[in-house]
């Protein structure tokens, strides 16, 4: 890898890692809401599927105790089959979350209609023969109660009897039944039909239960069965919420991919951060002609991509260096991405992949951007000639590089500074006495304010070096709502005091 693209991938790679990190932490967040969400669920259903098993057991109590049923061993099924309608339908709904709605309350034992269900009356006929059921039982019902099936109430019949009735209608044959019962059954839906002035599928409905299921003697095994399909429905109701939640959180795993927006995105502020880079390396190519930055002439920072139309500048105008761009980043953000670039080149160099020379080379490319941040900060409005530009900011960078170096080499940052130091040495004595006095007071400031560290975070120092416009820049680069950007003078006052 040549140092152009070593540098290059430096600063992608530190763009890169930052939309990782956002793209990253947006995923953890939406799969831990989507667990929560998923645990919440599971919860709540296993509370329904216990409300469901009280319904259920409503039957099994009233089942256990037929000495308090109505009727004799022959007709106590009658009750057991209302029971069965009313806690069953419950418990069926309260599995999926629905309220109850079938109830005995309100209804007396010996009342027009057994129970209700969303609130409509209904009768239960449950008779030994479906000719029983529809004369005995319906018909003899509606002679008694002159409203009941023609005001929305309805009867219920066994379930397996009206499965057969169907058949009937639909001119089925049916084995077991002779001719005159199946003329008698139509015969009796006739009457029924006539007497309602209904349909008979409006008048008549299947109950849950068969005829032979609400018999005392197998009435437990019916209740058995309508648990069994209860504990089936709710394991697989379970299983869809989990499924469900899986397949979101595999939704979310894809939506989070690196993709082809992020990736534009990140050649937008890559884009953005060119100019720096591009200065940047244009200096290394010329260092690596043999031309050093301090020697650096007006023409040879044109050539760069550095325009300075005047013979000098002020010193907070040395930050246009890293301001080719909309960016405007702070002192903190330079700071931050030196230290993030030199520990990366520290680790080539202890492992050998990079020469000493190279990696002083390449730290003091990275430490450019600080270094020119912190001669802003520092020079104030002293006037700087274009000739010793270069060297202020080539010092600069090397005692940042040298500050970042000293955490990730100990023994060999001595070796190293005996390098810088000559070649500082080397750098001052191009230059004349004015020039050097010029940049021993410019230094000396450097070194009261605490040097780059205390510049990066020294609030009151910054205030002075960076301008409203940049942090805007800023946080419209990295997608900041707009209502959320300080603009005025008026805004700081309202967000900090108001």
């Amino acid at each position: 890898m040549n140092k152009k693209s070593y540098y290059q991938e430096q600063a992608i790679g530190g763009v890169t890692d930052i939309i990782n990190q956002d793209r990253v932490q947006e995923m953890n967040s939406r799969m831990l809401e989507n667990f929560k969400h998923q645990d919440s669920l599971l919860q709540k259903q296993d509370l329904n599927f216990s409300e469901a098993l009280k319904e259920v057991n409503k039957v099994r109590d009233f089942v256990n105790n037929p000495q308090n049923i109505l009727g004799s061993n022959l007709t106590k099924h009658g009750e057991v089959a209302e029971s069965l309608e009313v806690n069953i339908t419950n418990a069926q709904n309260v599995l999926e979350g629905k309220i109850k709605v079938a109830t005995f309350e309100g209804v007396g034992r010996t009342a027009p209609e057994d129970y209700l269900i969303n609130g409509i009356d209904i009768q239960s006929k449950f008779y030994n023969g479906i000719n029983q059921t529809l004369n005995n039982g319906i018909l003899d019902h509606m002679k008694r109660y002159a409203n009941f099936g023609r005001d929305g109430s309805f009867y219920h019949i066994p379930k397996d009897q009206y499965i057969t009735i169907e058949k009937v209608l639909n001119g089925e044959s049916i084995e077991g039944l002779s001719q005159s019962t199946i003329n008698a059954i139509k015969s009796n839906i006739s009457k029924i039909e006539l007497q309602s002035g209904q349909n008979f599928t409006d008048v008549i409905k299947p109950a849950i239960s068969n005829y032979d299921e609400v018999q005392l003697g197998v009435v437990h095994n019916t209740i058995d069965g309508h648990q069994e399909v209860i504990e089936i429905k709710h394991k697989d109701m379970k299983n869809t919420i989990n499924d469900d939640s899986k397949i979101n959180r595999e939704s979310i795993e894809v939506e989070h991919q690196p993709s082809f927006d992020e990736a534009l995105k990140v050649i937008g502020i890559a884009a953005a951060l060119g100019g720096v880079a591009n200065v940047v390396l244009n200096i290394y190519q010329k260092k690596k002609e043999g031309k050093s930055i301090a020697t650096f002439s007006a023409d040879d920072w044109k050539s760069v991509g550095v325009d300075f139309s005047k013979g000098a500048i002020k010193g907070g105008v040395i930050y246009g260096i890293t301001n080719n761009t909309n960016i405007g980043a702070p002192i903190a953000s330079a700071m931050v991405s030196a230290s993030f670039g030199i520990a990366k080149l520290a680790e080539s160099y202890k492992k050998g992949e990079i020469s000493q020379n190279e990696y002083i080379d390449q730290g003091q490319l990275l430490c450019l951007d600080s270094g020119a941040v912190g001669l802003g900060a520092t020079a104030g409005q002293v006037l700087i000639p274009i000739p010793i530009i270069g060297a202020l900011v080539g010092t600069y960078a090397t005692k940042i590089f040298m500050d970042i170096s000293a955490k990730h080499l100990s023994e060999k940052s001595n070796e190293i500074k005996q390098v810088l130091d000559k070649e500082y040495s080397d750098t001052m004595a191009r230059f004349d006495v004015h020039y050097q006095k010029l940049i021993h007071e410019i230094l000396e400031e450097y070194e009261n304010v605490g040097g780059i560290m205390k510049i990066a975070f020294d609030f009151d120092m910054n205030n002075s070096v960076l301008n409203l416009n940049a942090s805007i820049e800023l946080a419209e680069l990295h997608g900041v709502d707009e209502k959320r950007i300080l603009r005025t003078d008026s805004d700081f006052e309202s967000f900090f005091l108001g």
